[in-house]
């Protein structure tokens, strides 16, 4: 309850305790600090947060729950993924194992990608040449090898501006985990968040 207060509360002075809780070995802490950053405005994140956050993506020191997995990815790829950090996202395409979580974190992280890269040619070419250099340009890699999915789809554009929503479903086996629903209207200055509904079913 504690957590999901600060969501509303949407203060600076709280990330750095937020991204405390978020690597908590108990997932529905982890959990909850995730959703509450995610709720953040990006400008709250700088530098010193990405290796928490790659951290959680890639799932190293410790195990994290796939939701928070994925809502790191988001947060990464909101606020400009480095090459170095793209890189670090396709490997992770090479891991071939036939653990759920993982097939499930990577199918999504791949959707993810190619609809972020949909709007960014900068990220679009740093997955190409990541592609390229992991030697993983064939189905056997890129080939989905879970439900998870992510999307963007656009309800009207014209020459001065435009509105599109954004899906992100996270599945866990073939049950729905976790899904995010975002719908924008933007033009080639700025962004207005119209929506945002959310739910996660299960840990």
């Amino acid at each position: 309850m504690f957590i999901r207060s600060l969501k509303n509360l949407k203060s600076p002075k709280t990330i750095n305790l937020l991204f405390e809780k978020a690597q908590n070995k108990n997932p529905r802490v982890s959990v909850s600090a995730m959703k509450t950053l995610h709720a953040m405005p990006d400008s709250y994140f700088n530098t010193e947060h990405r290796p928490i956050l790659m951290n959680i993506a890639t799932q190293l020191g410790h195990n994290f729950d796939s939701s928070a997995r994925t809502l790191a990815v988001d947060l990464i790829l909101r606020n400009g993924p480095t090459n170095e950090e793209i890189h670090r996202f396709i490997s992770t395409l090479q891991k071939k194992v036939t653990d759920k979580q993982h097939s499930e974190v990577a199918t999504f992280m791949w959707n993810r990608l190619h609809e972020f890269a949909e709007a960014n040619n900068l990220l679009k070419k740093m997955m190409e040449n990541a592609i390229s250099q992991e030697k993983i340009r064939n189905y056997h890699h890129l080939s989905p090898a879970g439900h998870s999915t992510a999307f963007t789809r656009h309800l009207y554009s014209n020459p001065s501006s435009n509105a599109s929503f954004s899906n992100a479903i996270e599945m866990t086996g073939k049950l729905l985990k976790r899904s995010l629903f975002d719908a924008f209207i933007r033009n080639d200055e700025s962004s207005l968040h119209l929506l945002s509904v959310s739910f996660l079913l299960s840990l």
